[in-house]
């Protein structure tokens, strides 16, 4: 594999992680006001970290086992593995506007749940999908 392309992949994960550290550090705060939209916000936020934390652990071994094997075509797997992400990425973002437009005849308690957890989902969404296209357009130039 090019060492631009292993850049750019370390580049990455390394914005990732930025992400990961973000989302727990935002989350824990916003379970101290009394509102239920920022409430459950910083409840989608870590809910993200937890998932994120996961997900940048198995990317890195797997990154590593992958690096290790001659037989594998790291940057071929590499192009698979982020078209797939940024199909989630919108995926996620459709999701977050569904919940944001979900039918309202008033603004009741279980509304303000469903938009903070829309703009954990959006705010997370937005991030992933910019991230993992600028390692796509990183590839492709």
């Amino acid at each position: 594999m090019e060492a631009s392309l292993l850049s750019a992949f370390e580049y990455h994960l390394g914005l990732f992680l930025l992400l990961i550290l973000f989302d727990w550090g935002l989350g824990i705060l916003c379970l101290v006001p009394k509102s239920l939209i920022i409430r459950s916000f910083g409840l989608m936020l870590l809910a993200w970290a937890l998932v994120n934390s996961l997900i940048y652990y198995l990317l890195e071994q797997h990154h590593q086992a992958k690096a290790l094997d001659p037989a594998v075509n790291l940057e071929n797997h590499l192009i698979q593995v982020f078209n797939w992400n940024i199909g989630l990425d919108i995926l996620y973002l459709i999701i977050a506007l569904m919940l944001l437009l979900w039918p309202r005849k008033r603004q009741s308690k279980k509304q303000r749940i469903l938009t903070g957890l829309a703009l954990g989902v959006t705010l997370n969404g937005l991030y992933l999908l910019i991230i993992d296209s600028l390692f796509r357009w990183m590839q492709l130039n």
